[in-house]
């Protein structure tokens, strides 16, 4: 997981999912948040197989594998910036990359932790603060492997004890994750008000009536975006669920509310005692 802070430790962090194993195409987390400066990088790794090894014979005697381990042997945690130049034209920075320190011998089969829990974005100095459409994406890489060693038992079919040991490494396979955080300053518009202001007589959204009952139905629209909320009170009687993006590629949220217009009683007024 990572986690992108800013120097002003009441701004929110910018998380990615804690799971990096939860199914693919992951959500791009969105931020207005410029004066993000600094991460804490965390991963752990675990080591499965599905079947155990036969066990080696180390005197050489009963196989000629007298030895063998396996498991992970490294990681390596990256943050690479990509920054837009132009309309259809991006730039990437060099990454921040920091190997994983671990506190055992390696390959290992068992967790694997690495952390960094203070990496500072200095090398990026000249590119901040993030601009709109920044792109930051982690990266994390684990790889795997091992060893073996083996014995020439035709050379030595005495005496295998005397054996030397010969050693070949294993090729390991190596799992990669990405993960994307996105800069989206530009709040979210109305083109209709945008170019004509309070003389705007389209709504951002139209509805057919929803109910079967010919009563009057009004629509209140929410529009939620990564940068700010508009809300409307009103009684609900039907939820319609709507996505669609922006000129600025920014996911919204439209929510459109039925909410039933009661009408309006009807009767005799009473005339007053002056009233003729």
């Amino acid at each position: 997981m990572a986690k992108f802070l800013s120097a002003n430790p009441t701004d929110d962090p910018v998380e990615t999912p804690e799971d990096p194993n939860d199914p693919i195409p992951r959500e791009t987390k969105w931020t207005n948040q410029v004066t993000i400066n600094h991460a804490v990088l965390n991963v752990t790794a675990i080591f499965r197989v599905n079947n155990s090894a036969h066990p080696p014979s180390v005197t050489g005697r009963e196989l000629f594998v007298t030895g063998f381990k396996y498991g992970i042997n490294n990681g390596v945690l990256k943050l690479t910036l990509k920054k837009e130049v132009h309309m259809d034209r991006n730039i990437t920075i060099p990454p921040i990359a920091r190997g994983c320190r671990v506190n055992k011998e390696l390959p290992t089969p068992d967790e694997y932790l690495c952390r960094e829990s203070n990496v500072q974005f200095n090398e990026w100095n000249e590119h901040l603060p993030f601009q709109h459409g920044d792109i930051v994406t982690f990266t994390l890489q684990i790889k795997n492997g091992g060893y073996l060693f083996y014995i020439d038992r035709d050379a030595y079919p005495d005496n295998p004890d005397s054996a030397p040991r010969i050693r070949e490494d294993f090729y390991g396979r190596t799992v990669s994750r990405d993960f994307v955080v996105q800069w989206d300053l530009v709040p979210p518009y109305h083109q209709c008000v945008e170019n004509d202001g309070l003389k705007c007589a389209t709504s951002p959204v139209f509805t057919q009536e929803v109910t079967n009952k010919g009563r009057c139905v009004a629509a209140a629209v929410i529009i939620q975006s990564h940068i700010c909320n508009l809300y409307f009170s009103s009684a609900l009687t039907q939820l319609i669920y709507i996505g669609f993006s922006s000129r600025t590629s920014a996911w919204f949220e439209l929510w459109i509310f039925a909410v039933e217009q009661k009408p309006r009683k009807s009767g005799t007024v009473k005339k007053g005692r002056n009233e003729k």
